[in-house]
């Protein structure tokens, strides 16, 4: 109808008669998919001028219409009060536009902003109904879409302007405002698009002519917005010359060094190859990092979406990072939510690659361990760069460019000193090649040496060399290829103060690769103050690096030096005790960060905060930034026996992996907490800690693993009197039966929590015991006692006015309408539920909302809309790991297939979902893909037969589309 009434069925046009019948299909088809009455057809359909046969001559219209589109699967049918065409909106291009501009208004970025609006406006081809309507009956009529076409071609031409196209909007938008004069936004897109053509004078002749337009025809000015805009043109405000700034890139590669040498040619191979994964290796302390580094920044505006560095830890304390644990670290540098991020590795190489497909994005991968390692990191897209380091030569990386790298050369060398240190250099160019000799020409240690060299004005070159050569005998890791290292260590370790040295040597005792100053304070034992001024000290040594601001980090090789030192040094009572202080101060820390988002506090006692722990104004941002310190510092208890601290700080992680989408931290820390509190025999700590990490075994769907540590700490609440727990547990416990199919037990031991709670005051939990019982009774079939438990829960929950209990709450209670065919009231809980849980951030559950929004968009008969919210709730559940929610959305999303006609893509969702189900131990999702396999394939009747004994022997009805 946008432009002239057609109609197309199988690629051929239909014949739909007279003009008078044309404007009768279009005004129906308008209003679809609701009627319009009598009388206002014959208004319309005549515009004001009926013939005293108008009512007959009417039925004769519709009954010829009738035979024009029953054929063609379309109903034209009566009503009381009228008549209205039965047809999917999706397949009339009004309604079409309606939906494509808004979605189009939706998206963030400019250009597929702008592509979107086009695609919409496209399906314009004239005025609406141009050769069935006059422009009166167009106003009485089409004024809502007319308005919603000229709405959308602003929002396209401001768009393409912020996506810099200001020349194409300046030629697109003059016809515009010469057939729109009053739209004054038309006026001001063109302004501001000739302003940053460079056409200063034709913007301002622009809102000259609009000015007298309007007080020819009106009597008025333009108003304030645009004679605003027109002063800015005037003064040439420079801020409107740019369109807006794009949001800022993923930039995560490291600070380039100021003082870089030489290496002209192996930095003109990096920046100048075609490869597009090239791998340097070389000895430790050679100078690969900084190398590649520098050719990073070198080539980053090549590759202006994103930047990204990671190190793989391949010659470090730690054990290597695992590929699909650096896939996770490198999606959320994209930008990628940790909730979104799936589970395994296979998966995870899946989401990464289709993250950089079409995107330019440079990968600098650093101290790689093997190329097994590397190759699943490598992107798939070729217009992305990835540089790689290595001690060894990564012969199994296939299509990798390599790049060995030697010492530097005594140019090399001399240069380096002479920028670090000055004039002494340049004046004994002889004690300066003796001095890279005495560092084996190693770049690290020669920056070691000139720093101290710089920071001892009185030394000359010949002091240095004389100190070099002075040096005490290296420790045998400090030794490589035959090169010893330590010369240039030990002179900066013996020139900083007697603290400085402390503070040195027990920063090697640090389990992660950064740290920040509380951490130090706490390994040191030392106030913040006086922690800060020996770190400070050691910076300026170069004997510690600041990576970023507050962040500090030890080269490989003198965390090794340091460790080297501890063994002579620091006793053995000394290096623990050290090591307790650090993780007291990361656990205190820990609980204070943990607490505004805890629904349960920490039940155990801290004592009194250390001087050293912190209180983080976000707690949030700071386990994102310590996550990796807190996970091997879990690591480190156990190794030395710290069993307490190991589970307490175990449990102050959970929730920040747990909402994250850390599920591999979370499965690893309890793991290790769970091995500690068995072997000290902590009942109390391994009850914490079974309880929690049954949620990360439920997240996956390992639901057997899950009740069986639900079970034990069960009996740990009941034998120890907990009731307040012993009620939670009954709750988890409910959680993971009723998946099982143990719907009976799943709700006795709801009731029972729910007793429990009430004789505590527990409003919140008995509240989320509502709202399970009701899922639960809408499983069974009995809705009206469901919709009573959700509208209970509901009411408690919102009285207290917690979002994120308040969306589940609100998820159940529109599910259970839903299945009763209350469709609005449905869709206002289902919409409730998702804005809820994304004002707090929290994304985990939302896939099952958005499956029910596309069931009850399947029960409007919109099967197109449905498939795709069942496919974004199919990403969804995907990218959260939630396993058990992806069973269920492909059982629904098959159904609607099957209804839509494609029976092919219904049988495979179905038969993935029986996998899911068996494997998980699901019975009621494997009842229903075995039905869903049925309705397939009529020949599988013996498969119907057993999904429906299934559901008989769980008491849950079979729904009525199969």
């Amino acid at each position: 109808m946008l432009g002239p009434v057609e109609a197309w069925s199988g690629g051929q046009p239909v014949a739909l008669g007279r003009r008078h019948q044309r404007r009768l299909l279009a005004l129906l088809l308008l209003e679809a998919p609701r009627p319009i009455p009598t009388e206002r057809l014959l208004d319309l359909v005549w515009d004001d001028d009926q013939p005293s046969s108008a009512r007959a001559v009417l039925h004769t219209h519709i009954s010829r219409l009738r035979s024009v589109l029953r054929p063609h699967g379309v109903g034209l049918l009566s009503r009381a009060d009228g008549y209205l065409v039965d047809v999917d909106p999706s397949h009339v291009d009004a309604h079409r536009f309606v939906t494509m501009a808004s979605r189009a208004r939706q998206l963030t970025e400019a250009a597929p902003r702008a592509a979107a609006l086009a695609e919409a406006l496209a399906l314009w081809r004239g005025p609406l109904m141009s050769d069935a309507a006059d422009d009166r009956l167009r106003r009485r009529v089409g004024g809502a879409i007319e308005e919603l076409r000229l709405t959308t071609m602003e929002s396209l031409n401001a768009a393409r302007l912020a996506d810099g196209q200001h020349d194409r909007v300046a030629v697109d938008l003059v016809e515009l405002v010469d057939r729109h004069p009053t739209r004054e936004r038309f006026v001001g897109l063109l302004m501001t698009a000739l302003y940053r053509a460079g056409r200063q004078i034709d913007a301002l002749a622009s809102y000259d002519q609009a000015r007298a337009r309007l007080r020819a025809d009106f009597g008025v000015d333009p108003g304030p917005e645009l004679a605003q805009l027109h002063l800015r043109v005037l003064q040439n405000d420079p801020t409107l010359a740019v369109a807006p700034r794009k949001p800022t890139p993923a930039h995560h590669l490291p600070r380039d060094l100021p003082d870089f040498v030489g290496r002209r040619a192996a930095v003109d191979q990096l920046t100048a190859a075609a490869s597009r994964v090239l791998a340097i290796d070389g000895m430790p302390g050679v100078g690969k990092t900084a190398l590649a580094v520098r050719a990073a920044h070198l080539v980053a505006d090549r590759y202006p979406d994103a930047q990204l560095y990671l190190d793989l830890h391949g010659h470090s304390e730690r054990a290597p990072v695992e590929p699909a644990t650096a896939l996770d670290a490198l999606l959320r540098q994209l930008g990628v939510p940790g909730e979104q991020i799936p589970e395994g590795l296979p998966a995870r190489v899946a989401r990464w690659r289709r993250e950089l497909a079409g995107r330019r994005v440079l990968l600098l991968l650093d101290n790689a361990a093997t190329s097994a390692q590397v190759d699943p990191l490598l992107p798939g897209a070729d217009g992305c760069l990835t540089l790689i380091t290595s001690r060894h030569r990564l012969v199994g990386l296939d299509g990798a460019a390599p790049l060995s790298l030697d010492v530097l050369t005594e140019a090399e060398a001399a240069d380096l000193q002479l920028r670090i240190v000055g004039d002494r250099i340049s004046a004994d160019p002889e004690g300066a090649a003796e001095v890279a000799r005495l560092c084996a020409h190693l770049a690290l240690a020669i920056r070691l040496a000139a720093a101290r060299l710089a920071h001892r004005p009185a030394w000359t070159v010949q002091d240095l060399v004389a100190r070099l050569r002075s040096a005490r005998p290296a420790p045998a890791e400090l030794t490589a290829e035959g090169r010893s290292l330590p010369a240039a260590f030990a002179l900066s370790y013996d020139h900083v103060t007697e603290p400085e040295r402390r503070m040195f040597r027990l920063l090697g005792l640090h389990p992660g690769m950064r740290f920040d100053l509380h951490a130090a304070a706490a390994l040191a034992d030392l106030d913040l103050d006086e922690a800060a001024g020996v770190v400070d000290g050691l910076v300026d040594a170069h004997m510690l690096h600041e990576p970023a601001v507050g962040q500090y980090q030890l080269h490989d090789l003198m965390r090794a030096y340091a460790r080297s030192l501890l063994q002579t040094q620091e006793t053995p009572d000394q290096r623990r005790a050290a090591i307790h202080r650090l993780l007291d101060s990361y656990l205190h820390t820990a609980v204070v960060a943990g607490a505004p988002q805890e629904v349960t506090p920490v039940d155990y006692d801290l004592g009194p905060a250390p001087r050293y722990a912190m209180a983080p104004g976000d707690g949030r941002q700071w386990f994102a930034a310590e996550r990796a310190n807190l996970v091997a510092s879990i690591r480190l208890a156990e190794e030395l026996a710290l069993d307490e601290q190991a589970w307490k700080l175990t449990r102050a992680l959970w929730r920040h992996v747990y909402e994250t989408g850390h599920t591999d931290d979370l499965l690893t820390t309890h793991l290790i907490a769970l091995r500690c509190t068995l072997r000290s025999r902590d009942r109390r700590g391994e009850a914490v800690t079974r309880n929690f990490l049954a949620s990360g075994y439920n997240q996956l769907g390992q639901l057997v693993e899950a009740e069986d540590h639900l079970r034990a700490v069960l009996a740990y609440n009941v034998d120890t009197g907990d009731r307040y727990r012993e009620a939670n547990t009954q709750y988890l416990l409910a959680g993971v039966v009723h998946w099982l199919g143990r719907y009976p037990e799943a709700i006795d031991l709801l009731h029972r929590s729910n007793k429990l709670r009430g004789e505590l005051g527990d409003e919140a939990g008995t509240g989320f015991g509502y709202t399970m019982l009701g899922e639960i009774c809408t499983t069974l079939g009995r809705l009206d006692e469901g919709l009573d438990w959700n509208q209970r829960g509901l009411d408690i929950l919102r009285r207290l006015g917690q979002p994120y209990p308040m969306a589940i709450a609100h998820a159940h209670l529109g599910a259970t309408l839903l299945t009763m065919d209350r469709l609005d009231e449905a869709e206002q809980h289902l919409h409730r539920s998702i804005e809820l849980k994304r004002s707090v951030g929290a994304l985990i559950g939302e896939s099952g909302v958005l499956n029910n929004l596309a069931v009850l968009d399947r029960l409007r008969g919109r099967h197109d809309s449905a498939s795709e919210l069942h496919l974004r709730a199919l990403t969804a559940a995907q990218d959260g790991g939630e396993r058990i929610h992806e069973c269920v959305i492909r059982n629904s999303y098959a159904v609607t297939l099957r209804l839509a006609g494609d029976v092919e893509a219904a049988r495979s969702q179905h038969r993935q979902a029986l996998a899911m189900a068996v494997e998980m131990r699901i019975p009621v999702e494997e009842g229903r893909a075995l039905i869903g396999l049925a309705g397939t394939d009529p020949g599988t009747a013996e498969q119907r037969e057993q999904g429906v004994r299934i559901l008989s022997r769980l008491g849950v009805p079979i729904a009525p589309d199969g």
